[in-house]
């Protein structure tokens, strides 16, 4: 199961460690940053992905763990680096030309003080990385002196290293796996800008938070928040936002929000000096002094402030460690919690205590989930007349038709799959984009685009989603409705392109002759797969 249901117990309260979980969160996200090259190179593309499409070093690019056999070795070896970095007695020599350009955080200095003996450090290194300890490491880290703060950041660390949160958000794709809440559109009465200054995400699908969220959530597909959902860790809430925002940016509100908040820091000066070093030769010279800023200024604000702090790692850093964290980061006290298997759970316990276990009924498109259900008492018993359905549904998607398969380069855009696709050696008239990888461009964009690239004596329009619902553009560039178009019934002079989200439960008529290009993604469960090669 990916979700389960929380009933919260008492009066909300920060976590644990407060402002020490994203400051150490931010930490080892730069030092993920500095590393990646390195780590890329030892252990290839297929281990590790990184965005080389960001400009400038004080911005941060993408950086993915996929799932490879290296993966393990290349995440052991970044906890390595951190650890290192965590005793190193200087800063690297090229931090300030990265994003960050920053100290390590305080509790380093205590460690590095009182914590000198190799065995000690070695201790310390179990302690941080090692998921199961036993009783004696962990009173031997406590007996070493350390004050209460330096534990607790130990704490926090060691929850994002030995129990791999760092790895698992890492892993994940951003606006596919998790992302921000895109803002309502109207403005709510309480007058606080929460999030109606952002831009929506690229697919334009509505919010269904029924309040706005500004920490990063669950998505259910590619630029679709699942419902009135959030993560329920908080340090993966924490990095899953570091991460949204390090990859979307700040808007032009919250960059105003970030600017007033900078003023009343005694320090600001010396913090935004921190931050034009950090951004080298790419600082604007306009503004390179705190004093030159003049935020009453539109022109300056929107054409040189914003380009320049929106997507500074170290300007980000400030704006949610004084804005979004304190104010959204909350727990509580206790907490009851239940998911689909708790059905299956109550049956059991129901059997053991003499009375005949009820049998709880459900449905799903697969069994591929079979082999993940817990407890030796809790088993499927598939319908006979189904136990063939999986055979039947391979056969169909491995017909001689379907026996095609191209790749492409890892970061290919939309435009560049486009042409692919075009030059395919048979005629393809749909795109079903169940693997996410039209990511950098709209559905509208990708489908004009499509439309106009196609030959006009063969294709008068193009049909795409818009939300939830299927709208068709023309060879006049005039997006409409489909339901209200001429070609409702009849798709034979049109392209389709389905999204992400539509991949599943979308019925449209298809003509006979079509043929798709289904793209595939890491981690594309087959049920998923099936689904979307069942559109046709």
């Amino acid at each position: 199961h990916r979700f389960q249901l929380v009933y919260p117990i008492g009066l909300q309260q920060d976590p644990d460690g407060r402002h020490l979980r994203w400051e150490i969160a931010e930490y080892c996200l730069y030092l993920v940053q500095e590393h990646a090259p390195r780590l890329q190179r030892s252990y290839g593309t297929d281990t590790i992905l990184i965005d080389d499409d960001v400009i400038g070093s004080h911005k941060f690019r993408k950086v993915r763990f996929l799932d490879s056999h290296r993966c393990s070795a290349a995440a052991a070896d970044l906890y390595g680096v951190i650890f290192s970095d965590v005793f190193s007695n200087q800063r690297h020599a090229n931090a300030s030309n990265h994003n960050h350009g920053a100290t390590p955080p305080s509790f380093c200095t205590e460690l590095r003080k009182y914590v000198t003996d190799k065995a000690d450090r070695l201790l310390v290194k179990r302690f941080l990385t090692e998921a199961e300890l036993l009783q004696n490491t962990v009173e031997s880290v406590k007996s070493l002196g350390l004050s209460e703060n330096c534990l607790t950041s130990l704490l926090c660390l060691r929850g994002l290293l030995a129990h791999d949160v760092l790895l698992f958000c890492l892993q994940r794709r951003h606006r596919v796996d998790y992302g921000l809440v895109p803002p309502p559109t109207v403005a709510s009465s309480d007058g606080e800008a929460r999030g109606r200054h952002g831009s929506r995400a690229a697919g334009n699908h509505p919010s269904r938070h029924t309040r706005h969220i500004r920490l990063a959530v669950p998505y259910r597909a590619k630029d679709v928040p699942a419902a009135n959902t959030e993560f329920g860790h908080p340090d993966i809430a924490v990095t899953m936002t570091l991460l949204s925002y390090y990859a979307t940016g700040l808007s032009a509100a919250q960059v105003m929000q970030l600017l007033e908040r900078l003023e009343r820091k005694p320090a600001r000066h010396h913090i935004y000096e921190s931050w034009v070093k950090a951004a080298g030769n790419d600082a604007p010279d306009g503004i390179r002094d705190y004093e030159a800023i003049n935020r009453h200024d539109a022109a300056q604000m929107c054409g040189v402030v914003c380009p320049f702090l929106r997507r500074h790692t170290m300007a980000v850093d400030f704006f949610l460690n004084h804005v979004i964290f304190p104010a959204e980061l909350k727990v509580f006290p206790e907490k009851l919690v239940a998911n689909a298997w708790s059905l299956v759970a109550c049956a059991s316990m129901a059997g053991n205590g003499g009375a005949v276990a009820p049998v709880v009924r459900g449905f799903s498109g697969t069994n591929d989930t079979e082999l993940l259900l817990p407890g030796a008492g809790m088993r499927q018993q598939d319908l006979d007349a189904l136990v063939s359905t999986n055979a039947h549904v391979c056969n169909l998607v491995l017909r001689n038709e379907n026996d095609s398969y191209e790749s492409f380069p890892a970061g290919t855009g939309a435009f560049q799959l486009l042409k692919l696709i075009l030059c395919h050696r048979n005629a393809i008239n749909t795109i079903i984009d169940v693997g996410a990888c039209v990511l950098d461009r709209s559905n509208e964009d990708l489908a004009r685009q499509w439309l106009t690239e196609s030959p006009p004596e063969s294709t008068e329009a193009v049909v795409y989603f818009h939300g939830d619902e299927p709208h068709v553009l023309d060879r006049r560039g005039s997006p409409g409705l489909l339901r209200l178009s001429p070609y409702v019934r009849d798709l034979s002079r049109c392209l389709v392109y389905i999204d992400h989200a539509h991949t599943r439960g979308t019925d449209l008529p298809m003509t006979a002759g079509s043929r798709a290009a289904v793209t595939l993604g890491k981690g594309l469960p087959r049920d998923a797969l099936v689904q979307a090669c069942m559109r046709m």
